[in-house]
Parts: structure tokens; C-alpha cells; sequence
């Protein structure tokens, strides 16, 4: 009988752990709504600016009492024609550049996490992955901070440089050559994560 009694206690244990970890591992998707990605860089002329105005984000972190523990999922993916600028001759170099018409999406997709830390709610680290842009697949190393919301909203902001030239994009230039675009922009991101049963919900109401 104590033996029973010892096996069913592990089992129910096991099955305890089990089950925290299931809800501690939720799916999330990007609110387009309250999130923004905007590409900065220079010229010979002046700086500029480009926003994506669509783009899909999943995410499966490791949530226990508002603090981030893990990072086992992260899929982002934009269409190259929703980069957009205030000048159409912009936009369309910008998207002849990136190969549009033969690589119509920049995806990325998470491998491991570094650096992980957390103060609070808060936390901070480092996120490599594969980064698909016109055609080309690179390793990168993106930074990322950001917060668990008391709503159990999670929002995550960070900066990343990249080349431009080692996606073998080559910089778009105008007035016949005169103007060139710097091979190095900034991606500024400001997501905010929602849990994918609340889209669920949405979608039924």
C-alpha cells in the first residue's frame, strides 16, 4: 500500500509540473494595432526614414508571475511591398532593391537566446535566429528589452543594425548615381504581444 501511495504521489507531481509548465508556455501573436517597426539610414544627401505598416509575429515565452523565464519560439514575417516612405520613387527603389517581385517576404525565425535577465517584470538579453532578406539567409544577433504587463500583455522593443550589402541588396541611389543610400540601416521594433486566445476570442465575438 505505501508503495501505491509513494506512486501516486510522483505521478501527481510529475503531473503538476507538467501542467505548469503547459500554462506557462501560452502562445502569442503581435498586435499590429499597438506595434511598429520603422527602418532609418542615410544618404549623401539627407537621412530617411521607411515604416512597415504590416507584419505577423508568434511567441512562446516561458511566463511564471510576471517574469520571462524562457524563449521557445519566436516567427516573424513583413511583405516587402508594405515598407513604405513618404516618396513613392523611395519606396519603389526600396523595393526593387530588396527583390520584391522574386522574394516578396522577410522572415526570421529564433534558434537560441543569450544573455537573459530579468529585474521584476522587466527584462533584457539577446535573441539569434535566421534572417531571410531577398533571397538571402543570415545568422543575427538581435538585442530586445522589454516588460510582462499586469494585463499579460508582453511588450518588446529593441534596435538592430544590419548591411545592407550582405543580403547582396545593393543600396539604392538617384539622380543618376549622385545620391546613394549607406549600405548600414537601423530596424527599430516596438511589439507588443498578446495572448493568441484573446485573437480567438475576438475572432468569435
Amino acid at each position: 500500500m505505501k508503495h501505491l501511495i509513494k506512486h501516486l504521489s510522483v505521478l501527481l507531481i510529475i503531473q503538476l509540473f507538467a501542467t505548469v509548465s503547459i500554462f506557462g508556455q501560452s502562445e502569442y501573436k503581435i498586435n499590429g494595432s499597438n506595434s511598429s517597426i520603422q527602418i532609418n539610414g542615410g544618404s549623401t544627401l539627407h537621412d530617411w526614414e521607411m515604416d512597415v505598416s504590416e507584419f505577423t509575429g508568434d511567441f512562446k515565452p516561458q511566463v511564471t508571475d510576471n517574469k520571462l523565464l524562457n524563449i521557445k519560439k519566436v516567427k516573424f514575417s513583413a511583405s516587402v511591398q508594405d515598407i513604405e516612405a513618404d516618396k513613392n520613387l523611395m519606396e519603389s527603389k526600396a523595393h526593387n532593391a530588396l527583390k520584391k517581385e522574386d522574394h516578396p517576404k522577410i522572415t526570421f525565425e529564433y534558434t537560441s537566446l543569450k544573455r537573459l535577465r530579468n529585474n521584476g517584470s522587466n527584462f533584457s538579453g539577446k535573441l539569434d535566429g535566421l534572417l531571410s532578406i531577398a533571397g538571402e539567409n543570415r545568422i543575427v544577433s538581435i538585442p530586445f528589452s522589454g516588460a510582462v504587463q499586469n494585463s499579460g500583455s508582453i511588450k518588446v522593443k529593441g534596435n538592430l543594425e544590419l548591411n545592407m550589402t550582405d543580403y547582396n541588396v545593393e543600396p539604392p541611389s538617384a539622380m543618376l548615381g549622385s545620391v546613394k543610400t549607406d549600405e548600414k540601416v537601423t530596424i527599430s521594433y516596438n511589439f507588443q504581444f498578446e495572448k493568441a486566445s484573446k485573437f480567438t476570442e475576438t475572432l468569435d465575438n
